[in-house]
């Protein structure tokens, strides 16, 4: 369990690395490792859904997806800005989508 723990905390900072070089695909795979491992770290989650989202905002594919993992997350009590902004997109998105039908 130490190790594990020492592994994840690399990871993270290996993680955190990748999103401030804004590679968000890569940072999506570290976080996603991450949270296979350890589904209680929330800010892994909170970064996974993050990264994700940035690595291509136009994957209407993810979104569900996205929200429902932001539910997740203001259920356990996080509550980050960039919920909001994510939530927004993704409306005006998903609107944009319906006008053309």
């Amino acid at each position: 369990l130490l190790y594990d723990e020492a592994y994840l905390e690399d990871r993270e900072e290996e993680g955190w690395r990748l999103l401030n070089e804004k590679a968000y695909g890569a940072a999506y795979k570290v976080y996603d490792e991450i949270v296979k491992r350890d589904p209680e770290r929330l800010s892994s989650r909170y970064y996974r859904i993050y990264s994700l989202f940035y690595s291509n905002k136009m994957n209407r594919e993810k979104y569900d997806d996205i929200v429902k993992e932001i539910e997740y997350l203001r259920g356990k009590g996080m509550e980050e800005e960039s919920f909001k902004e994510i939530e927004k997109f993704i409306e005006r998105e998903r609107g944009i989508g319906d006008e053309g039908r």
